[in-house]
């Protein structure tokens, strides 16, 4: 509990700042984070700590990738685009061109980087996979990893870790304090929501790793379809026709979300039906259907609406 409460107030000095968030982060967190993590999956990867056995849960790329959802990353970075956003015009890019270039200069650098660290975590997990059973718990499995790494890891790692989990928070909470100010149309005090969002993150914490997963997960099971719609949707947004080609894609994938994954009503014999009518789904991708079907009525629909208002 201590330890939770500490956590969060460390969080908060962070994002009171809202101009000088991601220069906190960018100055003080990111970079040792960065290195230590480079560090440990260079040694992991020279210096092989077993080798790599055949997986013994079916379809692991698909449950890996599933098992991703449970992260929040993609969800939460759609909020906290507008965060990182305007932290570049701060910097100077204004206009769309620079903003733009300095954007992708920083995606190509974070892709490089993510690729060589989660790349040299994968490969030490796969190295251990015939030593431990797949019920192990995350944070217990990751224990287990470093410690046949070598006992030297575990300091550096667990510095690591809680810079990890630190600079997601930070960005988490500005983001989130961030996005209900401007819904509420500036009504809600930004540092008032920072407090709010502290609060009830040290509330969640307390669930623990699994927990979190167990009691939260549902949640992201019923966002990601639809925010990963709306990726697919803004990156072909020029060819995009009209916004009814949006929402019903987003709609249609938002209810069949709700019927694979929401408490109680995914466990109802005519959303199971649905669920294993649609191609994919085993996969978990069976909101794809729905995103073409939504996406091709929609646009109908808004090519309808569109010639009625011009008759």
């Amino acid at each position: 509990m201590p330890s939770v409460i500490a956590y969060f107030v460390v969080s908060y000095w962070f994002t009171s700042d809202e101009d000088r968030v991601l220069d906190k982060i960018g100055k003080y967190l990111t970079p040792f984070l960065a290195l230590i993590l480079i560090v440990i999956g260079i040694v992991g990867v020279i210096s092989p700590i077993g080798v790599p056995v055949q997986a013994s849960v079916e379809n692991a790329f698909v449950n890996a990738f599933l098992g991703g959802y449970n992260t929040g990353d993609v969800l939460v970075s759609f909020i906290m685009a507008a965060v990182f956003i305007q932290s570049v015009r701060n910097k100077g890019y204004e206009d769309n061109r620079s903003r733009n270039k300095m954007m992708i200069a920083c995606s190509i650098v974070t892709v490089i980087l993510l690729f060589i660290i989660y790349g040299s975590l994968l490969y030490m997990g796969a190295c251990v996979s015939g030593e431990f059973s797949s019920d192990m718990g995350r944070a217990d499995l990751l224990v287990a990893i470093i410690r046949h790494v070598g006992k030297f890891v575990m300091i550096p790692m667990g510095i690591a870790i809680i810079l990890a989990c630190l600079t997601t928070a930070v960005g988490q909470v500005a983001a989130v304090a961030d996005f209900f100010r401007t819904a509420s149309k500036e009504k809600l005090d930004y540092k008032t929501l920072v407090i709010g969002t502290c609060i009830l993150s040290a509330a969640t914490a307390l669930l623990g790793v699994d927990g979190i997963v167990t009691y939260i997960g549902w949640i992201y099971s019923i966002s990601y379809p639809p925010v990963l719609a709306l990726m697919v949707l803004g990156t072909f947004a020029k060819v995009i026709p009209n916004d009814g080609a949006y929402k019903g894609a987003v709609y249609s994938v938002t209810v069949y979300a709700f019927l694979e994954a929401f408490p109680g009503l995914s466990s109802l014999g005519f959303a199971k039906t649905v669920v294993a009518a649609m191609p994919l789904s085993q996969a978990g991708f069976g909101w794809i259907i729905p995103f073409i079907a939504g996406l091709i009525l929609g646009t109908a629909a808004g090519c309808f609406i569109a010639d009625k208002k011009a008759a």
